[in-house]
């Protein structure tokens, strides 16, 4: 009896355990099956939309989006607490609007986590390294208790996607050290923003070989795009090219011709020639043959008349 009642409080604790357990193992954040929580990388827009990478999965392109931005970026696979860093290169504004000190509308780091789920989640910007300047950024808390670095939502409305603006043309921007203006990048050089997470279930796959996601557009660099002109004479010989071929053909096909037409002329005057001489032969045999038919019924003739006389 006393054994019965020991096995009977053995399972009843295992049980309340095991249901005690079920919602910490359902509510637990879980990495997909390659270890990854997510994805971030380096977003940006010229101030007025000019030009635009405005998230991880678009293409950089113009104002209008008509044509793709060669350039090349190297986000990464989110596996855990740890350091990270993503990059950017290949472009920067046109001279013309460096030259008049166009602004940024902003330049970031975009963040692709289940935030709702990682509610403890830590994503905080430790430096960056543009035109060959190195800013360190401030962190943690200001005096009103409140983050220095701003969360903010994504551009394109998705949940999960959070980004810091490092440059903000339309307000408020990263606290460094240097001081950082709001004007777009110069150089075509690689732009390297390093970047801090935290409040994950487990830290970072060290040496990942997977880490890494590289994006090419285009040329991979505006420095390796054709130069101005360059890309219409390119096309121009490319069309005069494609008509001369042609022209080559029917250039060839008319020179054959006129060959072959005459060697088939001579061809039909000879045969008409030798037709001609067959014919009158042939009538030449005929003319004789009927001179000799007839002189023969001359003879008959002569004859008969003789023997009736």
């Amino acid at each position: 009896m006393i054994l019965k009642k020991l096995i009977a409080g053995f399972s009843a604790a295992a049980i309340a355990a095991s249901l005690a357990a079920l919602p910490a193992a359902a509510d637990a954040p879980e990495a997909d099956e390659n270890g990854v929580y997510g994805t971030a990388g380096i977003i940006w827009m010229i101030r007025d939309q000019w030009d635009h990478k405005k998230d991880l999965e678009l293409d950089p392109t113009d104002e209008f989006e008509t044509y793709t931005i060669s350039s090349t970026y190297h986000n990464v696979n989110i596996t855990g607490n740890g350091q990270y860093t993503v990059d950017m290169s290949g472009y920067h504004a046109p001279q013309d609007w460096l030259d008049v000190g166009v602004e940024v509308g902003y330049l970031g780091v975009l963040c692709n986590l289940d935030f709702e789920t990682y509610t403890d989640i830590g994503f905080e910007l430790d430096e960056a390294t543009i035109d060959g300047k190195t800013y360190k950024f401030e962190k943690g808390l200001n005096e009103e208790g409140e983050p220095i670095q701003v969360l903010e939502d994504s551009e394109i409305i998705e949940n999960g996607k959070k980004m810091i603006k490092i440059k903000n043309g339309y307000g408020d921007q990263i606290k460094s050290e240097p001081e950082m203006d709001t004007l777009a990048w110069t150089t075509t050089d690689p732009l390297t923003v390093t970047f801090t997470i935290s409040g994950l279930p487990t830290d970072k796959i060290a040496d990942n070989p997977d880490e890494v996601i590289e994006q090419v557009y285009g040329n991979g660099s505006i420095d390796n795009d054709p130069a101005e002109g360059e890309e219409e004479e390119a096309e121009a010989e490319t069309e005069a090219e494609t008509e001369e071929a042609p022209a080559e053909t029917e250039a060839a096909a008319g020179e054959e011709a006129p060959a072959e037409t005459e060697a088939e002329k001579a061809e039909i005057e000879d045969k008409k020639e030798a037709d001609e001489k067959e014919e009158g032969s042939n009538t030449g045999v005929i003319a004789g043959v009927v001179a000799a038919v007839v002189v023969i019924l001359g003879i008959i003739g002569f004859a008969v008349v003789k023997k009736k006389k």
